[in-house]
């Protein structure tokens, strides 16, 4: 056997905390021969680190028999459901004595990077360094079983403690419990800040950049979102909750550097204690923690559309970030000068989420920041470096206070305080160094703001910072070494002298201020005038009831198709429904012409709408069709597909009411592929049924003007969705990490180049009214996995490209590359989507019946119009790929462009204009005579360069 393998094995046969606990969801992995002969058991810090915890009952029904075992009597206490908080009392010679309570947790942070783990991180394996490896080794799970078997050693050794000592389990680490804060809260008390950011995540639409947005920073997630909620595991080498031990005797698991390790080094400590027969005077115990989001609002685009970027919220927020992140950096350097955090504000990116939409630019973006203050740094200054960079900034941010805890006491170390002269003369005994240092705030905090003075402690030595981090791990070495300080600490703590404590604990403890502040709320609002007149018609009516009708990507379909049908039935037409995929139907409204063997006119639009969930942004809600002062219909779709729609019902129910003769069959064909691309239409164009329909042009849809003149697109740009995941370092949002390793600052890094770019194609905006001359680039947002301690090793954002019609998708593709390689760091490109605009576009000239059939109704109605590139692709385009002429036309002019934002809404004036528009323009094209109209539709389209 080689000296490593020996080495290895000694250390193993030395782990006497460890107990058989079967664990229902995790198989007992069992220790060496040699340490089951040396205890007469199994591993029982191991089954509690493999515990991920979720759910929470096996945890502490674990904990249970590890008090069983030691014959110490065992607390539950629910404040809420599965938030348990579990006491192990450990009863001292002289129970009247105040008891001495050791804190730590029972829940650890999320591991869900498990194919970046050498080993499960939850398997508790011992390497061939020997550490053990997982999740809570260097936390939660090691120095809860350090206070356990500290005080079971006492315990074995027959030590007499005067004090009662108490392991306190608090299954709150994670999400901050609210009532558990207020149980504990004393009026008397100050503010206190945590401030880092944590990522995005959004839901994904097709062409849409997010109208809201929702990012977080510095968050605990909470307990009831189980570990399968998680899906992309990347960066630990063993799984999380494994609890593997690797090569080098290092325990690896989440939990193994916080709250898992420490449990457990409490119980063992007092196991051995209580086994050793040590007399105890005073009791112990052990405490677990709670979340906060924030919401922000503000104006919303087509994402086809380029803004000026700091005009939007999106843009607004990064110029915020980029003074946080000059701050940040500052106090970065001030921590790579000092050893005490108390000396510098910590300030982290820990994680986030919004709402993802291809098609929409977001009104509504919320960030979280969570920052530990500096003590030479009052809350007042922070808030006012704060409103500085709100102001520098520009736009509209509405700061918000989340959090804050009035005063906050820390405890004295000086001789006056008999707790610290213990806890000073212990490791004196033990002959190892300490230093006093301020510390994150922790359930120690609400502790002492009671009066109750304490101390952090986790007693381990010479070991990497890994606390919630990639491959956690712990050496087992220091792992013993911490079980031997507490039982030296416990036993001092525990025989303090009755005469040498006060009555009143506060005398031991001064007052410092601290500040809990999470904030930065975007918010962009209108003023609405009162109306004195709504107008009642059919028209209106009917809008109004499809407005009413939910059509996002996240709604059933069938309301809105029996909406046609009966629509249809009322008309007497023929209403049919292709069912492209599940809960994405095509719906065909038949109007026949008087001569139905000519080619046949398609007017075609969309049923589904981008989603409008947040609807405390909108002054009415957004599937009301209210009509407000002004004397506009509010809603989503009320600027494109649902009016549009309507309008196209509504000018051949009038048109036949008027008895107006139509040589040609029209259709009209609704679908759902707005949000998620053209697969419907697609799909039914390669079907019989379509083919049958012998369709000669189209008109789709369009976008709306904010101008005089209507605009008519004849030519699509190609859209192209790319997905970037960023990975980097991951740690704990407490402390700096080495600078230009996280994530967010790689995505960062490719975040300004995209923004350099954008504003280099804005720019060439403001100089043509043609989109196919610029590329339309928007971030659309992202996501992560939130957790408030942990800065993120893995960021995944969105950004949609409707490109220039000189730009290829391989010449946007090499852009990116560009970016990713500038910012160093591993970053992985994704492509999500690609909707090519096409090879040809219809002619606009007089050799085009159908153009000049347009042309002549607007001429007729005194309306200029312009050919335009359409700003994205739509299902247009893949009628004009098959062969069809067509053109884009939502007519809607001298109107505030508000497709797919907050509030977006139309005049009515301006509706019946469209009516009227559409009325003239589909009563020319139905009627074009046989003889100017060629047998090959295709005739009327032009070639161009492939935009692919």
């Amino acid at each position: 056997m080689s000296s490593e393998a020996s080495s290895k094995g000694e250390l193993l046969s030395c782990l006497r905390p460890i107990r058989i606990v079967s664990v229902p969801w995790a198989a007992p992995r069992k220790l060496a021969s040699s340490a089951t002969a040396s205890y007469g058991g199994d591993d029982c810090y191991g089954e509690l680190r493999k515990s991920p915890c979720v759910p929470r009952r096996p945890a502490v029904d674990y904990l249970k028999r590890l008090g069983a075992a030691q014959g110490v009597e065992v607390t539950v206490v629910e404040t809420k459901p599965n938030k348990p908080i579990v006491i192990f009392k450990w009863p001292g010679k002289d129970p009247t004595l105040s008891s001495i309570a050791l804190l730590s947790y029972i829940d650890v942070n999320f591991a869900c990077y498990e194919d970046g783990w050498i080993y499960p991180p939850f398997s508790g394996e011992i390497n061939n360094n020997c550490e053990i490896v997982g999740r809570g080794t260097q936390g939660q799970k090691s120095l809860s079983l350090q206070h356990y078997e500290a005080l079971s050693r006492l315990k074995q050794n027959n030590e007499t403690l005067l004090r009662t000592c108490q392991n306190v389990y608090n299954s709150f680490n994670q999400y901050r419990e609210e009532q558990y804060r207020l149980s504990l809260r004393s009026n008397d008390f100050g503010d206190y800040t945590v401030i880092n950011f944590v990522g995005g995540q959004n839901l994904v639409e097709y062409n849409v950049v997010p109208a809201h947005v929702v990012v977080y920073y510095s968050a605990y997630l909470a307990f009831d979102t189980s570990v399968d909620d998680f899906i992309e595991l990347d960066g630990w080498i063993y799984p999380p909750f494994s609890g593997e031990i690797n090569d080098n005797c290092e325990i690896v698991g989440r939990g193994t550097q916080g709250q898992k390790c420490l449990s457990l080094l409490h119980y063992e400590a007092l196991s051995r204690l209580k086994q050793n027969n040590e007399t105890l005077l005073r009791t112990v115990y052990m405490i677990l923690t709670s979340v906060i989001r924030v919401d922000c609002y503000g104006q919303s685009t087509s994402s086809a559309f380029l803004s000026n970027v700091n005009s939007t919220a999106l843009g607004v927020c990064e110029n915020f970030y980029n003074y946080y992140n000059q701050y940040r950096e500052k106090q970065y350097r001030l921590s790579l000068r000092s050893k005490d955090s108390g000396d510098y504000t910590v300030i982290n990116f820990v994680g986030g989420q919004n709402l993802v939409e291809y098609n929409a630019v977001p009104a509504h973006v919320v960030v979280y920041y969570s920052a530990y203050l500096a003590f030479d740094t009052s809350v007042d200054d922070f808030i006012e470096l704060v409103r500085g960079w709100v102001s520098a900034a520009g736009g509209n941010i509405t700061l918000s206070s989340i959090v804050k805890e009035k005063g906050i006491y820390y405890t004295k170390t000086d001789n006056s305080n008999p707790y610290y002269v213990a806890l000073k003369e212990a490791f004196n005994e033990l002959d190892i160094s300490f230093r006093v240092r301020a510390s994150i705030m922790s359930d120690t905090t609400y502790l002492v703001n009671t009066g109750i003075p304490a101390f952090g402690l986790f007693p381990v030595l010479n070991t990497p910072l890994l606390v919630n981090a990639v491959n956690e791990r712990l050496s087992l070495c220091s792992y013993l070494e911490g079980i031997r300080i507490l039982e030296v600490v416990i036993s001092r703590l525990a025989n303090i002298a009755d005469n040498k404590v006060g009555d009143d604990p506060r005398k031991m403890m001064n007052i410092k201020i601290l500040l809990l502040f999470c904030f930065t709320h975007v918010h962009i609002s209108r003023a609405i005038k009162s109306c004195q007149k709504l107008t009642c018609t059919q028209e209106i009516e009917t809008l109004r009831d499809y407005i009413n009708i939910r059509t996002t990507r996240q709604d059933d379909f069938r309301p809105a198709v029996d909406f046609f049908k009966r629509l249809g039935a009322e008309q007497g037409v023929e209403v049919t429904v292709f069912e492209a995929n599940s809960n994405d139907p095509v719906v065909i409204m038949k109007w026949p012409g008087q001569k139905p063997a000519l080619q046949s006119i398609v007017l075609l639009s969309h049923i589904d709408v981008n989603s409008a969930c947040y609807e405390d942004g909108w002054t009415y809600p957004p599937f009301s069709g209210v009509i407000n002062d002004n004397c506009e219909i509010v809603g989503r779709g009320t600027q494109a597909q649902k009016s549009l729609t309507i309008q196209h019902f509504e000018a051949l129910r009038q048109l036949r009411q008027s008895n107006v003769t139509l040589l040609r069959t029209v259709y009209i064909i609704a679908t759902t592929d707005q949000t998620t691309g053209s697969n419907g239409i697609k799909r039914f164009i390669q079907t019989k049924t379509f083919q049958d329909m012998n369709v000669g042009f189209t008109l789709g849809v369009g976008g709306p003007s904010g101008e005089q003149e209507i605009f008519l697109y004849n030519r699509f740009k190609t859209q192209y969705v790319i997905r970037l995941d960023c990975y980097g370092q991951s740690a704990t949002s407490a402390i700096y990490p080495s600078y230009n390793t996280t994530a967010a600052e790689f995505c960062g890094y490719v975040l300004q180049a995209y923004n350099k770019y954008r504003e280099q194609q804005y720019n060439l905006s403001l100089k043509t009214r043609d989109s196919g001359d610029y590329t339309v680039v928007n971030y659309i947002g992202g996501r992560s996995l939130i957790e408030y301690g942990i800065i993120p090793a893995h960021l995944t954002s969105y950004y949609v490209a409707d490109l220039a019609l000189n730009t290829t998708v391989e010449d946007f593709i090499e852009i990116v590359r560009d970016w990713i390689l500038d910012a160093g760091g591993n970053i992985t490109p994704t492509s999500v989507y690609k909707e090519e605009g096409g090879c040809y576009y219809t002619k606009a000239d007089d050799s085009n019946p159908y153009y000049v059939a347009i042309k002549e109704a607007f001429n007729d109605l005194c309306i200029p119009f312009q050919i335009l590139t359409t700003p994205s692709t739509t299902d247009t385009t893949s009628i004009v790929k098959v062969g069809i002429p067509a053109f884009g036309l939502t007519p809607i002019r001298n109107t505030q462009v508000l497709v797919n934002g907050v509030n977006e809404r139309l005049p009515l004036t301006t509706y019946f204009e469209g009516l009227r528009i559409v009325k003239e323009i589909v009563t020319r094209l139905a009627n074009v005579p046989k003889d100017k109209v060629a047998d090959d539709p295709s005739t009327y389209l032009e070639s161009a360069k492939c935009n692919k």
